[in-house]
C-alpha cells in the first residue's frame, strides 16, 4: 500500500538557531563557564522565512517581533539540586527574565549562576498551516580530563511547550549506565532526575541530540509558548568523585519548518 501522505522535508523554510557553534560551556572546578572566543557568553536565536512564516518574540503580545536574538555575558555556572528549582509557573513566564537563575553573593553582586531559563513565543504570521522540526542538539562535547563521566552526564533539560496557560514540560537526561526495576515490575535505563527525586527523565535522543520533536498545524495567528531551561544536576546518582575539569558542552536549539504534501494530489 502507499502512504497517500509524506512529509517533504527538502524545503526547509524556517530555521531558528540557538548558539549552533557558539555557546559553550567551559568548565572549572565544577562551574560552567559560558563562552565565546575571548568573551563570556553568547546565546543567539534567528530566524529565515521562505514560505510559510513564524516570528518570534520573547513577550506574547508580539510587539517587537525578531528574527535574531543574543544574550551576551552569561555568568559562570555552578551546580543545583532539581528540588532547589523554582516552581513551573515562574519558570515557564514571560515576566521572569533569565536572571532568575543568577547566584549573588553577601554584596548582592552576582557571581555566578544555578540555571538558565529562557522563555519565547513562536506565532504563525503566515498564511497557511506551519509545521516544524525542533531539536536540541549537542554539538561539542569535550569530557573532563580527570572523570569517567562527562558534562552531559549530570545536564538536565526541561523544555516546556504550551498553547494555554498550562505548564508541561518534559525532563531529559543521558540514559543511565545502569538498569531500574520499576514499581510495576518492567525495567528502565531511564536516568533519575536526582538521587531526591527519583522521576524517571526522559533519555537523549541520542549521542548527539537531547530531544527532536514535532510541531504539526500550527495555525495562522496561533502562538505556542516555549521555556527552554537547563542546568547541571548536583545531586546524579551515578556521579560521584572528583569534580570535573577541562570539560565542556555546546548545545544548539534548531526550528525547521516542512511541509506535507498530500501524494493523491501528484496521482
Amino acid at each position: 500500500m502507499v502512504n497517500k501522505q509524506y512529509v517533504k522535508r527538502k524545503k526547509i523554510k524556517v530555521f531558528a538557531l540557538i548558539a549552533t557553534g557558539v555557546f559553550a560551556f567551559g568548565v572549572t572546578s565544577f562551574s560552567i563557564i559560558a563562552s565565546i572566543g575571548n568573551n563570556l557568553g553568547d546565546f543567539t536565536i534567528s530566524l529565515k522565512n521562505n514560505g510559510p512564516i513564524v516570528s518570534l518574540d520573547t513577550s506574547s503580545g508580539f510587539a517587537d517581533p525578531k528574527t535574531f536574538y543574543r544574550v551576551d555575558q552569561l555568568p559562570e555556572f555552578t551546580t543545583i539540586r532539581s528540588t532547589n528549582i523554582p516552581s513551573i509557573d515562574l519558570i515557564d513566564n514571560e515576566n521572569y527574565a533569565s536572571t532568575i537563575g543568577n547566584r549573588y553573593d553577601v554584596n548582592n553582586v552576582i557571581d555566578g549562576m544555578y540555571f538558565y531559563k529562557f522563555t519565547f513565543y513562536i506565532k504563525n504570521t503566515g498564511s497557511v498551516v506551519a509545521n516544524y522540526n525542533i531539536n536540541l542538539q549537542l554539538i561539542e562535547n569535550v569530557k573532563p580530563s580527570n572523570t569517567v563521566y562527562g558534562l552531559d552526564d549530570i545536564l538536565r533539560v526541561r523544555f516546556f511547550e504550551n498553547s494555554s496557560e498550562d505548564h508541561t514540560y518534559v525532563d531529559y537526561a543521558k540514559q543511565s549506565i545502569t538498569t531500574k526495576t520499576l514499581p510495576d515490575g518492567t525495567t528502565s535505563k531511564g536516568e533519575y532526575l536526582s538521587d531526591e527525586d527519583q522521576t524517571l527523565c526522559t533519555s537523549f535522543e541520542s549521542s548527539d541530540y537531547v530531544f527532536d520533536r514535532q510541531f504539526e498545524n500550527l495555525k495562522v495567528g496561533e502562538v505556542v509558548r516555549y521555556t527552554l531551561l537547563f542546568y547541571l544536576e548536583g545531586s546524579d546518582p551515578e556521579c560521584t568523585g572528583d569534580k570535573p575539569h577541562d570539560g565542556s558542552l555546546k548545545l544548539g536549539l534548531t526550528f525547521r519548518t516542512y511541509t506535507k504534501i498530500d501524494a493523491t494530489k501528484n496521482s
